[in-house]
């Protein structure tokens, strides 16, 4: 009698645990995480597995989540991934705090990361970053792209690679990862990749700044073909910031090419008197500083108007940026410099740290210079000891102090 009333309460059991892991099997797979919240959330059904059925058993907090069905895995889980690139960024993905576009602190995970990837020979891990950028963390993809930052660039010519990088940098939205991404698609070797009509465009028409700005800024290294295109950004393109940078960029586009170089100096001079303050700017430092090595010849004959321009800039208190004194600057180091330029750029260097109505910063670079290249400095510096704006008084008092050349 008591064996028949234990034996149905037993199979009852084993039908009620039957039934229970019939209704624990989802009917369709779960949607892919698309952040590290959904990524470490553990689904209800999975929180209590069946201890009958061991192998349903759930997966750990700290595993990576499965690609949706029909899915290739991507992003951190692509399976050409290097495994300890996986590892350091896993390991700062979960070490450091997220905020809304970067890592809201600096983190010893983070500063690991950078000198881990910066090692020299890291470039074979490229292919890893970039798989990294597909992943949907943003946490994910900002480490992959500070990791391109930091392994330095060689040129592209993988083409494959070379597309995934240019479909990263199309559809990056976040500035803070603009410079990684943006640095290694300038690399790329446009001609032999077919790219160069996407770049170009990408160059144009990024919704970003800092990605055209960096694009711009170094692709004319590795491809001198698009000289022509940086000189049309430099003179009229909409963007401030790109146009600067396509200004700088032509010197790199120039290099032991005597004619580029000339023109490069005819430009230059055309954009001292630029609307755009920065853009001006940026002409005056390059023609004050081009030449004298065996890459480029300096702009002989845009000097004296050089200095005119910063005359007038100085006199009237309006030298805002350091670039106009570092320029200047530059003109001692060329050895075609004549006694009365010389003279003339020591004068106006003086009235530009004079006139206080100038930018601190810019007064201070140019009594640095000073300190540097006039012989009697000191007797200059003696007046400004005292000045109100404490980097010009910091200037002073480092000439005054410091030993006779």
């Amino acid at each position: 009698m008591k064996a028949r009333s234990v034996l149905p309460t037993l199979a009852s059991i084993l039908a009620l645990v039957a039934c229970n892991e019939k209704k624990a099997q989802p009917e369709t797979p779960a949607p892919e995480p698309t952040s590290r919240a959904e990524a470490s959330a553990t689904p209800a059904s999975a929180a209590a597995p069946s201890a009958a059925a061991p192998s349903a058993a759930a997966p750990s907090a700290s595993a990576e989540p499965a690609a949706a069905a029909g899915q290739p895995a991507k992003g951190l889980r692509a399976p050409n991934n290097d495994p300890e690139v996986v590892k350091q960024i896993t390991a700062v993905r979960d070490g450091c705090k997220w905020g809304r576009n970067e890592f809201v602190d600096a983190c010893k995970p983070m500063q690991d990361w950078v000198e881990w990837a910066s090692f020299p020979g890291r470039q074979d891990i490229l292919s890893t970053l970039v798989a990294s950028l597909e992943d949907d963390s943003p946490a994910v993809r900002n480490i992959a792209a500070v990791g391109l930052e930091v392994i330095g660039t060689r040129p592209l010519s993988d083409a494959a690679l070379a597309t995934a990088l240019f479909d990263a940098l199309d559809e990056e939205r976040n500035p803070k990862n603009c410079r990684g991404i943006a640095l290694q698609a300038a690399a790329v070797r446009l001609a032999e990749t077919e790219l160069d009509e996407r770049a170009l465009k990408v160059a144009r028409t990024h919704a970003l700044s800092p990605c055209r700005v960096t694009l711009v800024g170094a692709f004319l290294a590795y491809n001198p073909q698009h000289y022509d295109f940086t000189i049309e950004l430099a003179k009229s393109d909409k963007d401030p910031k790109v146009r600067a940078e396509a200004v700088a960029a032509m010197r790199g586009g120039a290099q032991k090419d005597a004619t580029r170089q000339q023109n490069n100096c005819k430009v230059w001079r055309t954009l001292l008197d630029d609307a755009e303050p920065e853009v001006a700017a940026r002409a005056i430092e390059l023609l004050g500083r081009t030449g004298g090595t065996a890459f480029d010849a300096p702009c002989v004959d845009e000097w004296n108007d050089l200095l005119t321009h910063v005359e007038a800039a100085a006199s009237a208190g309006k030298a805002e940026s350091t670039k106009l004194p570092w320029g200047v600057c530059g003109l001692f180091e060329q050895k075609k410099l004549t006694a009365e330029q010389r003279a003339r750029a020591l004068s106006l260097l003086q009235t530009l740290v004079e006139t206080s109505a100038n930018a601190e910063a810019s007064r201070m670079s140019a009594l640095d210079c000073i300190g540097r290249h006039d012989p009697d400095a000191k007797t200059f510096a003696q007046k400004f000891e005292q000045d109100a704006a404490a980097k010009v008084a910091k200037a002073a008092k480092a000439i005054l102090a410091a030993k006779p050349r």
